[in-house]
């Protein structure tokens, strides 16, 4: 009896008073819509934090770009207006300056990637040089990193995210199994542990690793617009962002380098 009471006395009160019943609806849903988008903005936040962790990877490394951040330029091309840093001139730096551990140019680009008549397309493909685990700490979850020899011979192998093993190899062992790259087979031998959503929304298990060389002979690229370098001490990285910065404003004069720590 009680109940039926309280119901039937609020939708007396609601309907003897409409408009402040519609005021109170939209109220609600005016709450429910902003708890919402303060959620959304909770996740974005912290997706850009990850971000930012993944790409800088440990706290004694700085990153240099030939274009400024939020103006793309990231990888391979100078399409934003920016200009390309020269291979030898990268691979001096560390000759260049005492302090410095690690030099890793960033080999990003996307392809097409086959297995018989099954086909991925649009996947991460990133070239990986001496020191990349180093200074991204990338695992593997099966399989194993590249060698050091590996990288140098350009060995005609690959580590797959999971994403990748799973699309091609949804019941197989990917170990050992042949990806073609625009028509360059490629032996499996690891397979990443799993990164989950980058900050930028993208499925960071959906990605292929080669050595330096393979990624060259795919891509072919003449220089590069970005760069991490590892230093042997934290406590020197903001000095030695410093002086990689002028190394290179100095080999292109009136050239600007922006720095990330």
């Amino acid at each position: 009896m009680k109940k039926s009471f309280l119901l039937r006395s609020t939708l007396k009160q609601m309907s003897s008073n409409p408009l402040g019943t519609l005021f109170m609806c939209a109220g609600i849903m005016v709450g429910i819509a902003v708890l919402i988008a303060v959620m959304s903005l909770g996740r974005g936040t912290e997706a850009r934090i990850l971000d930012r962790v993944d790409r800088v990877g440990l706290a004694d490394t700085f990153t240099i770009r030939t274009v400024p951040w939020g103006q793309g330029g990231g990888g391979l091309r100078d399409a934003h207006g920016g200009f390309l840093l020269g291979f030898d001139q990268i691979l001096g730096l560390q000759d260049e300056l005492t302090g410095i551990a690690a030099v890793l140019p960033t080999l990003n680009a996307r392809a097409t990637l086959e297995v018989e008549t099954t086909v991925m397309d649009n996947v991460s493909v990133q070239g990986v040089a001496v020191g990349f685990q180093q200074v991204r700490d990338w695992n593997v979850q099966s399989g194993e990193f590249f060698s050091d020899a590996i990288i140098a011979s350009s060995s005609p192998t690959a580590i797959v995210g999971p994403a990748v093993a799973n699309w091609f190899f949804p019941s197989e062992d990917p170990l050992g199994r042949i990806i073609q790259i625009d028509g360059i087979e490629l032996e499996v031998t690891g397979v990443l542990e799993s990164r989950g959503m980058s900050g930028s929304g993208r499925n960071a298990d959906e990605v292929v690793l080669v050595p330096q060389g393979v990624f060259t002979e795919l891509f072919q690229p003449v220089g590069l617009s970005t760069l991490t370098v590892l230093v042997s001490d934290a406590n020197h990285t903001e000095k030695l962002a410093s002086d990689a910065k002028h190394y290179f404003e100095s080999i292109y004069p009136g050239q600007e380098i922006f720095v990330r720590l």
